[in-house]
């Protein structure tokens, strides 16, 4: 008996109806559940579908056109997001995509993590715990944000569409005074470019991902900022440690 069913399972049109229901009920977990961070599973329910369509259609052009579009599923993340974002729907994804044709520098991108190891200033685990704190925002704010994004000279940690702009955002790990003024100087030279190239609002996001309290007063730092340069900073702390064990 269980050969048998080896054997139906093995059969292209057969297999290619499995998987074609088992993607669709992944994204449709997606797009209904919106609090958690689908982007993992819709990257695998894309592929899911898209290898079960062409084995359904049984043709070698569609087998070859697959390994193509998969191909650039898995190593593009700009389509995964978005697709996510159309998933997601609401007021973030509308943000997100207002963001992608506004943004004058979104066609400046590098992918994560390359510019920070370029520099030197970053090793692997630095940027996969940036990864986790920018994913937490995610789920706080409810959009999608842009990764490693070049603003003039300036490479941010992350971007976030508002519906009146955008929010420019740095995760520090480093609490020592030079950093986190490091890291206000260059949210003010971003914002100073974006306002030259576009009319939305700008806001400036420091977030901590660490459980070391930074050695200055942070808040007194962002309303100097705020009151010289006249945009709003906001500081918040997102440890890893307890985003993680959460």
């Amino acid at each position: 008996m269980i050969n048998n069913i080896l054997q139906v399972l093995g059969r292209p049109d057969v297999a290619g109806m499995v998987g074609f229901y088992f993607g669709v009920v992944i994204l449709v977990l997606a797009l209904f559940v919106r609090d958690l961070d689908m982007s993992r599973p819709v990257k695998i329910a894309s592929i899911i579908l898209l290898v079960s369509l062409s084995l359904l259609a049984g043709d070698v052009t569609v087998y070859l056109a697959v390994i193509f579009i998969v191909a650039t599923g898995v190593t593009k993340s700009d389509f995964l997001l978005k697709l996510a974002a159309i998933l997601r729907g609401g007021e973030g994804a509308k943000s997100y995509f207002d963001y992608l044709k506004e943004l004058p520098f979104s066609k400046n991108l590098l992918k994560p993590g390359v510019a920070a190891l370029r520099n030197g200033r970053a090793s692997l685990e630095t940027i996969g715990m940036e990864e986790v704190v920018l994913r937490y925002l995610e789920r706080k704010y409810g959009t999608i944000i842009k990764r490693m994004v070049n603003v003039g000279k300036t490479v941010l940690d992350g971007v976030m569409a508002t519906e009146r702009g955008v929010v420019l955002i740095e995760v520090l790990f480093d609490t020592t005074e030079e950093a986190v003024r490091d890291a206000l100087d260059k949210l003010v030279k971003a914002a100073s470019v974006y306002r030259a190239k576009s009319e939305g609002d700008v806001e400036l996001l420091l977030v901590f991902g660490t459980e070391k309290k930074p050695s200055i007063d942070v808040k007194r730092l962002a309303r100097n900022v705020e009151e010289e340069y006249g945009v709003k900073v906001s500081v918040e702390f997102a440890e890893v440690s307890k985003l993680i064990g959460g």
